[in-house]
This record gives C-alpha cells, sequence and structure tokens, in this order.
C-alpha cells in the first residue's frame, strides 16, 4: 500500500509551525522559528527522496529522483549542521543532464515504433477532424493542446507518451473513452480527470472505465519536469 507521505508530512509540518507561533505569540516560548527552518529545511527533501524511492520501487524514474533528492537533503542538512561541507554547485549540473537522460530513457522505451510530436518553443495544436494514432508528444519550454472530442481513434486502443519539460499539455478526453494513466511530476504537477499531484516529486495512476472490446481506450504515460500535464474531461 503507498503511503501518502507527502500530506502526513504537511500536515505535521503546518501543526508544529503553527503550534511555535501559537507559543510565541501567548509568551509561553520564544523559539527562533527563521533559524530552525533555515537549518532544518533539507529534512523535507530527505522524507521526500526516500517516499520515492519505496513507494515507487522499482520504477526507474522514481529511483533516480528519488536518490537525486535523498541526497540534495543529506548534502544541504550537512552544510547547515556543519558536518561537513561540500562544493553544490556540481550537483545543479549535474541534475539538468540527468534530467535530459530520463526524458530520452521514456522515449525509447514508450515510442520505439510511434510518431513522435515536438513543440520546441512553440504551440502544437489539434482541435477538429483530425486522426489521433500512438505517439509522443514532448512540450519542450512550449505547449500542446490535444481536443479528442474531434478526433478519430486510429485503433481502439491508442498509447501515448507525455513530456512536459518546462512546457505544458492538455488533453480533452470525451467521457466515452477508457482512460488509463500513469504519470511522474519533478517540480511539476499532472492533473488526470479530477486528481491532482504535484510538488517536489510525485506520481500519479489514474483509471476511469473497464476496457472492454468496442470501447475507445487512451493508455497516457506522463513525465512532468518543471511543467505540467492535464486530463480533463470534454
Amino acid at each position: 500500500m503507498r503511503v501518502k507521505w507527502g500530506r502526513i508530512l504537511t500536515g505535521m509540518v503546518l501543526i508544529t509551525l503553527g503550534g511555535i507561533l501559537l507559543l510565541n505569540t501567548l509568551g509561553v516560548t520564544s523559539i527562533n522559528l527563521g533559524q530552525i527552518l533555515m537549518t532544518y529545511w533539507p529534512i523535507v527533501l530527505i522524507l521526500l527522496g526516500l517516499e520515492a524511492l519505496f513507494n515507487h520501487y522499482p520504477d526507474r524514474t522514481g529511483l533516480i529522483m528519488g536518490s537525486i533528492i535523498f541526497l540534495m537533503g543529506i548534502i544541504f542538512l550537512g552544510r547547515n549542521l556543519d558536518w561537513f561541507y561540500l562544493d553544490i554547485s556540481w550537483a545543479w549540473n549535474l541534475i539538468w543532464p540527468l534530467l535530459l537522460i530520463i526524458i530520452g530513457l521514456k522515449l525509447l522505451q514508450q515510442s520505439k515504433r510511434n510518431s513522435i510530436n515536438l513543440a520546441f518553443m512553440g504551440l502544437v495544436e489539434k482541435k477538429q477532424n483530425w486522426e489521433l494514432k500512438s505517439g509522443s508528444y514532448i512540450a519542450f519550454m512550449g505547449g500542446v493542446n490535444l481536443d479528442l472530442d474531434g478526433a478519430a481513434f486510429a485503433a481502439e486502443i491508442i498509447d501515448l507518451s507525455l513530456i512536459a519539460f518546462m512546457g505544458g499539455i492538455e488533453i480533452k478526453v470525451p467521457g466515452d473513452v477508457v482512460v488509463i494513466c500513469q504519470g511522474t511530476a519533478f517540480l511539476g504537477g499532472i492533473h488526470a480527470l479530477g486528481e491532482e499531484s504535484g510538488g517536489i516529486y510525485t506520481r500519479i495512476n489514474k483509471e476511469r472505465g473497464a476496457v472492454e472490446p468496442g470501447l475507445r481506450v487512451l493508455r497516457v504515460s506522463g513525465v512532468a519536469i518543471m511543467g505540467g500535464i492535464e486530463l480533463k474531461e470534454v
């Protein structure tokens, strides 16, 4: 069973901060809340990294992202507590190539024989009288807008691989289409038919309807990196 550590952690942090502020206001305590936050904020990264490692194993993307977030938390906390000092400028230079590698792996894994549609600092938009085929849609600092209400499905089952890198992808899905959606967000968000997931690192699994002969089926695998992916009902 997947544990919603993100929500639990957020709730505990808010309750603790509110309690400290209330006690300070009442004169019961005089805790330097700002200093505490400046010192121990990396614990949030550590917990989120552990959540990604345990809840998303053996997903390759989850392992990579979880490890990066966990290690960054350890490095920042160690520096704040004077346990050690590391020049972390190299870490930021390392993250971007890793993110690009993850995008490349997703493309190779899910779209070996399918078409690739790229919105590079621009817009890919399809609304009426068009044919939907299995393939990949990439919003690289751009946008993708697909209206499936005006689309003819090339097959009963359509597989879409979506990648939003500092961009956005929006898909309008008719109510009679079966939807199976799996997504990963890193510093971004994914909204799938009313269910939302976002933050430093998170995943979403959403299904609507049952796969039966004669029904149109849309299977979506999405990755949002500092961007957003949204599936909404027409």
